[in-house]
C-alpha cells in the first residue's frame, strides 16, 4: 500500500498475519459468542465489543481481524484511556510537521497505521467529547484531516470499539455522544465474564500453567485443589486475573500451583508515606543464601511468620516451608525456594 500527497510517498509492508489465537470455548456462553464473532468477521460492519475488564475483548477483536478478508493488513490497537488529552487527536489522525510545538516531522496516526486492516479503539468511553465528534465525522465521511493539515486523507480501516462501561447510561448522562454510539454499535458482541463460563476455567488453567512454565523456565503443576478453588472463585478480574494468579502462584511456590497460593491476593506492603520504599541490602552469595536473607528480613520486619505471610500474600504454611528450605543446606547452586531459577526467570 502506498500513501501520497503532503504526507510524501511511503510504502507500508503487508505483515504475515499470526495464527488465530487459541480461545477456550468449552462453555455454551463462550461458544455462542465465538459463533457470532465468526459470522460477522467477513462483513465490513462496525463492531462494539462489551464486557467487564479482563474478559478478553482484545482477543475477540484480533479474532475478528484474522477471520476477515483484512487479515493480511495491519491490526492496530489504541487504548483511548492511555492517550494524553493534548495529543489524542494527533495519535488518532496524525499531524504534519510544524502542526504544534515539538512536531518536528510529519507523522501518521492510528488510522494511517491501520491502512486497510482493523483499528481497535479500546476503552472508547474514555475518549473526550470533542474528539468523539471528530471520530464521528471520520466514520460518516470515510476521511480525516491530520492536525495542522488542510488535506483530507481517505481511511480504509475497519473500526472495532471496545468498552467495559455502560455506554447507553453514559449517553443518557451526556458523557458519550448518542450519534457516535449508534454509529459504533451496528453489531454489539458481549464477551461473557469468567464466572459465566466456569467450564472454561480448567482448560484455561492448563494453558496458563504451560505459559508460566515457559516464562519461568521450570515445570509448573496445577493441583486438583487449585482447580476446585478456581472454579468456585468469582474472579472479578476475569481471565486476566486468572492468568496473573497462575503466574504469581507458580513463581512463589516453586512451580506448584495449589489452591491456597492461587487465591492469595497480592497485598501492598504498608509504608510510612505514599511511594515510600525500603531498600534491602542482600549479601552476595548463592541463590539459597540470598533467598534465606530476604525471607528472614521480611519475618523480622513484621515480627512473626504469620504477619510476614500476610504481607507477602501467601499462606503461613507456605512461608514456613520456604524458610525451612532456605535454611536447609543444598549441594545445588540454585535452591528450591521462591527465588529459584535464573535471573531472567526470577524477574519474569
Amino acid at each position: 500500500m502506498r500513501l501520497h500527497g503532503r504526507w510524501g510517498t511511503a510504502t507500508m509492508a503487508r505483515p504475515i498475519p499470526p495464527s488465530v489465537p487459541e480461545v477456550v470455548c468449552r462453555s455454551p456462553a463462550m461458544r455462542a459468542t465465538w459463533r457470532k464473532l465468526e459470522r460477522i468477521a467477513h462483513f465490513d460492519l462496525p463492531v462494539l465489543l462489551c464486557g467487564e475488564t479482563g474478559v478478553g475483548k482484545d482477543v475477540a477483536a484480533r479474532t475478528l481481524h484474522l477471520r476477515s478478508a483484512r487479515r493480511h493488513e495491519p491490526f492496530v490497537a489504541v487504548n483511548c484511556a492511555a492517550i494524553a488529552r493534548g495529543v489524542a487527536e494527533s495519535e488518532l489522525f496524525g499531524h504534519v510537521r510544524g502542526a504544534y510545538t515539538g512536531a518536528e516531522r510529519t507523522r501518521g496516526g492510528a488510522f494511517v497505521r491501520a491502512g486497510g486492516g482493523t483499528l481497535l479503539l479500546d476503552e472508547i468511553a474514555e475518549l473526550p467529547l470533542e474528539l468523539q465528534a471528530k471520530l464521528l465525522r471520520v466514520l460518516e465521511n470515510g476521511t480525516f484531516v491530520p492536525v495542522g493539515s488542510d488535506v483530507e486523507v481517505v481511511h480504509r480501516a475497519r473500526v472495532v470499539a471496545a468498552t467495559c462501561r455502560d455506554l447507553p447510561r453514559l449517553v443518557a448522562e451526556g458523557r458519550f455522544r448518542e450519534d457516535l454510539y449508534h454509529r459504533l454499535s451496528v453489531v454489539v458482541v458481549r464477551i461473557p465474564a469468567l464466572r459465566e463460563r466456569r467450564e472454561d476455567i480448567g482448560p484455561l488453567l492448563d494453558a496458563f500453567g504451560a505459559e508460566a512454565a515457559r516464562r519461568l523456565g521450570r515445570p509448573v503443576h496445577v493441583t486438583a485443589s487449585a482447580r476446585v478453588a478456581a472454579e468456585r472463585h468469582a474472579w472479578p478480574g476475569n481471565v486476566r486475573a486468572l492468568k496473573n494468579a497462575v503466574l504469581r502462584a507458580a513463581a512463589l511456590n516453586d512451580g506448584l500451583v495449589d489452591g491456597d497460593v492461587l487465591l492469595a491476593e497480592p497485598a501492598p506492603a504498608p509504608s510510612s508515606a505514599p511511594g515510600a520504599c525500603d531498600v534491602i541490602v542482600v549479601p552476595r552469595g548463592t541463590y539459597r543464601e540470598m533467598q534465606a536473607h530476604l525471607l528472614r528480613h521480611v519475618v523480622a520486619e513484621h515480627g512473626s511468620i504469620r504477619r510476614a505471610a500476610a504481607a507477602l500474600a501467601v499462606p503461613r504454611s507456605t512461608l514456613a516451608e520456604w524458610l525451612k528450605r532456605a535454611d536447609t543446606p543444598s549441594r545445588r547452586t540454585t535452591g528450591a525456594g521462591p527465588c529459584t531459577g535464573s535471573l531472567d526467570a526470577a524477574g519474569a
